[in-house]
């Protein structure tokens, strides 16, 4: 879809699939900006730009399912391009899921980036609460957020840069000119082989970077780069004075398709620093202060201490196994198992509920089985199916 100055545009669950740009905004001239346009639920496919801002000011992009991808004929790829937004004016991208980027291209290097922003002078891009993740790029410069020109304010965003086999260039965040404030990110850079960087300021001025997350697997990841001086450890960046707040360890992704954090992880738990723009997180949960690196607030479950009371009493003639234990610390439930052997193996076969309580009626068991052996298990995260109303359990969508 491709329109010239218009004001007060809304689409909304809207699905685009296979264009050359998916929703373009474009002015019929310089000083001709079309206002107050919004995106919000779409589904973006396959597209070189899935969303093109041209000369648009107070643009929102959010909560939207974006998969930008191409076919190798030779072109970049953009989750989301901001170009001329005028000197004064605003784009706000967040809540957003930007993956699956794809370009197949192989004998040219071409940019592949979820976010990219090409403002004009004093104007401003806010990128915050998205998930960026899922890079299938043979050969291209691969950056999940990169900074152009303007002011970029780039807060409580998850990167996931897989392992590409990519030789080019690879960072978490790109600046290459403009002015970048970086704070409450979560960088992550799996890449095997090839030099990569959580941080890469080619040009421009990072006014601020701090309090991140910044992390990578490889032999050839380095937290940043600064002109033209690599930066292996955190330590290195942080002698340019950068993220003296910030820290480098596994954040805990649910998984490579899922940037929630395992709620048994805690290193980027109230680790952040709280920004009155970014009050909820990507799912609507209210942040905390001080918040969760990232994209997703969330509540911290300790491993539980285990069951070491039980007591198992026989309620004849209903026939009942009547199960009393004491609570325990950090456990946000018990699951119930039950067996013919005094050694059983718990699992599946032998689970007969999770509770909520600390103590459970196995109703009429022993009228069929003359003799049960029992065991508790306390655990923090209630089985899929149970009522999430205890303490802590998070909500996702």
């Amino acid at each position: 879809m491709h329109f010239l100055s218009n004001d007060n545009l809304l689409f909304d669950n809207v699905t685009v699939r296979g264009c050359y740009y998916g929703i373009r905004n474009e002015n019929g001239g310089t000083s001709d900006y079309s206002s107050n346009l919004e995106i919000s639920n779409c589904t973006l496919l396959h597209s070189r730009y899935c969303v093109y801002l041209d000369n648009v000011d107070s643009a929102l992009v959010h909560d939207n399912d974006i998969q930008p991808g191409g076919d190798g004929t030779g072109a970049h790829t953009y989750g989301v391009y901001i170009s001329s937004l005028g000197s004064t004016n605003k784009a706000y991208v967040y809540n957003n899921r930007i993956h699956n980027l794809r370009n197949g291209h192989t004998s040219s290097f071409y940019t592949v980036a979820a976010v990219e922003t090409h403002p004009t002078g004093d104007a401003e891009s806010f990128i915050y609460n998205n998930f960026i993740y899922d890079f299938t790029v043979p050969n291209a410069e691969i950056h999940g957020i990169h900074i152009g020109s303007g002011t970029s304010h780039v807060y409580h965003n998850s990167f996931l840069i897989n392992d590409v086999g990519a030789v080019d260039e690879i960072a978490g965040i790109y600046l290459s000119t403009g002015n970048g404030e970086l704070v409450d990110n979560i960088i992550v850079v799996e890449e095997a082989t090839a030099t990569c960087y959580g941080i890469w300021r080619y040009g421009g001025t990072l006014v601020n970077s701090d309090y991140n997350c910044i992390y990578g697997t490889g032999a050839g990841f380095n937290i940043g780069r600064d002109g033209s001086t690599d930066c292996p450890t955190l330590p290195d960046w942080q002698g340019f004075g950068y993220d003296m707040n910030s820290l480098s360890g596994d954040p805990g992704f649910v998984s490579a398709f899922d940037l929630h954090i395992n709620v048994t992880d805690t290193v980027v738990s109230n680790a952040g620093i709280y920004l009155a723009l970014v009050p909820f997180d990507i799912d609507g949960d209210p942040r905390m202060d001080p918040p969760d690196i990232g994209a997703d607030e969330y509540y911290v479950m300790f491993p539980p201490d285990p069951v070491v009371d039980l007591t198992v009493y026989a309620a004849m003639p209903a026939g009942d196994a009547i199960l009393r234990w004491s609570s325990v610390e950090h456990a946000n439930g018990y699951n119930v198992y039950a067996g013919d052997t005094p050694f059983f193996e718990t699992g599946e076969e032998t689970f007969v509920e999770f509770v909520w309580d600390t103590t459970y009626t196995h109703t009429g068991i022993l009228l069929t089985d003359s003799i049960k052996f029992y065991v508790v298990l306390s655990v923090a995260i209630p089985p899929p199916g149970a009522d999430a109303r205890a303490a802590g359990v998070r909500r996702e969508e």
